[in-house]
């Protein structure tokens, strides 16, 4: 098998960056749009980093189990279904309990696309590539998150109808 390209890894966790980008950035203005407080939507905000914090405990499953590409495409399908119920969701006091289990659940997804991503950077590259492509890797993200969150915001001011949580 060929080594993936360094610049590889941007396209590669863009969805990561899209996807939390929606949830911190574009969401909670959605919700303070609607009048949802800001330590309401910021639970919700909050819970979605745990994932995060406790993605140690499943390492050891994406490591000694599937093939980092077999993560990858799991993760990817998880994150992106995760995603697309979160934006689907109205996004209302009444709704937010419902719509924390969806964006944790998608954050879960996260942290097995973003493992997959570092394992096969640490693995497929020799090392003299490693650096530039952790570079990319954290570039991909950088920019996903700005899209996912300041494009998602444009969207939703220009064309209220284009996310059904934001129209509801």
């Amino acid at each position: 098998m060929r080594a993936p390209r360094p610049w590889h890894f941007f396209f590669l966790v863009l969805p990561y960056g899209v996807s939390f980008g929606f949830v911190s950035v574009a969401m909670p203005y959605v919700a303070q749009q609607r009048g949802i407080s800001i330590a309401a939507i910021g639970g919700v905000v909050a819970a979605a980093f745990a994932p995060h914090g406790f993605k140690v405990l499943w390492a050891p499953i994406v490591d000694t189990t599937l093939s980092r590409k077999t993560w990858y495409a799991l993760a990817l399908v998880l994150v992106a279904l995760g995603t697309f119920a979160s934006m689907a969701m109205p996004i209302s006091s009444a709704s937010l309990p419902a719509l924390t289990s969806v964006v944790v659940a998608s954050q879960i997804g996260l942290t097995f696309l973003y493992m997959a991503c570092e394992g096969i950077l640490g693995r497929a590259l020799p090392p003299e590539r490693k650096s530039t492509a952790a570079a990319w890797l954290q570039a991909g993200s950088f920019l996903g998150l700005g899209v996912g969150g300041g494009l998602t915001i444009e969207l939703v001011t220009r064309l209220p109808g284009m996310l059904a949580g934001a129209a509801s």
